[in-house]
């Protein structure tokens, strides 16, 4: 896997990774662009709603220019709404009995492969964030952590609607990455609409606290973490008519009945980890994801910690190989 240290403004940095990941994006672009020509008029509002958030926009730009696509093409490929795209995740968090907080996260993806794939880091003057992310995404779309001692993982929420013409999920989420607190994140969600519903834990690695939101298109539903909790693909805290798709409900229920079997007084990181490994005989319904029908959705990583110890564990599924650091060497 890439392992990518970056300084220097937004734009510049969005170079980098431009030029980094060239030809795949430019193959990307060549692909759609008969659906970038159709999405011109969303494309061309969504661009001028971007201009709301200077320092992504930038960074998008400069994406662009070190990919040599267009800046249209750009903005479609990081908006999945408009190809109706969806991702597959799981993350379970629980409080151990000293009250520190247990994380695991399963990326599910069937197009990501090592070569469009990398763990990110962008330095700013006083901050920095980093992450998992691929060609097609932002910083915040997978999991991550920054400089404020705040960790995250992202979940794709099914919905029935999508509003084409705000801004997508996964620009959202780049936005959210740069929260200095749990009440600055859920701050930074209240205030935008967006363009398909999205899930985001995040734990405070100092204070030791954690919650799951919930972004839906309009409003959030924020769940403190008392105890523990499963996540996946749909809404759990949104009252009514909401949309399970997918392996959606079978892998919550997993997650939700591996994790509830654990005791606080024993529960181990690794125990967590245990269950978002874990894989029954039907692989439809298995949380730890690993089909063998071409194009299924997949477990291609897993990002763990403790706030125990502060230790960040990336295991990449693709290139087979395990990456442990300190949160503050990110």
């Amino acid at each position: 896997m890439r392992i990518l240290r970056l300084s220097g403004n937004d734009y510049e940095m969005g170079v980098k990774i431009g030029k980094t990941f060239r030809s795949f994006l430019q193959k990307k672009a060549e692909e759609k662009a008969e659906e970038i020509r159709k999405n011109r008029k969303i494309i061309s509002v969504l661009k001028k709603k971007l201009k709301d958030y200077p320092s992504v926009l930038d960074e998008i730009k400069g994406r662009a220019d070190g990919a040599e696509v267009s800046l249209e093409a750009m903005v479609y490929l990081l908006s999945p709404e408009l190809s109706w795209k969806e991702d597959g995740c799981t993350t379970v968090m629980m409080i151990d009995k000293d009250g520190d907080i247990l994380f695991s996260h399963n990326e599910d993806e069937s197009t990501f492969v090592s070569s469009n794939t990398a763990w990110v880091t962008y330095e700013y003057e006083d901050h920095w964030v980093a992450g998992y992310l691929c060609a097609d995404k932002l910083l915040g779309s997978c999991f991550g952590v920054n400089s404020y001692g705040l960790l995250f993982s992202s979940n794709f929420i099914a919905s029935h609607a999508i509003e084409k013409d705000n801004i997508s999920r996964y620009i959202l989420q780049r936005v959210l990455m740069d929260s200095r607190s749990l009440t600055d994140l859920k701050k930074r969600a209240k205030e935008v609409s967006i363009a398909s519903p999205f899930s985001m834990n995040a734990v405070d690695i100092h204070k030791k606290k954690a919650l799951n939101l919930e972004k839906d298109f309009d409003k959030i539903y924020v769940t403190e973490l008392k105890d523990r909790y499963a996540r996946s693909n749909h809404f759990l805290k949104k009252k009514g008519d909401v949309k399970i798709a997918g392996t959606s409900l079978s892998r919550y229920e997993l997650a939700k009945k591996k994790s509830n079997a654990l005791k606080k007084e024993t529960v181990t990181l690794k125990r967590v980890q245990n269950v978002t490994d874990y894989q029954g005989k039907d692989e439809t319904c298995s949380v730890h994801l690993a089909p063998k029908k071409k194009g299924a959705q997949r477990t291609v990583a897993n990002f763990s910690c403790s706030t125990k110890d502060g230790v960040l564990i990336l295991r990449d599924f693709l290139g087979k190989k395990v990456y442990q650091f300190p949160f503050e060497e990110n």
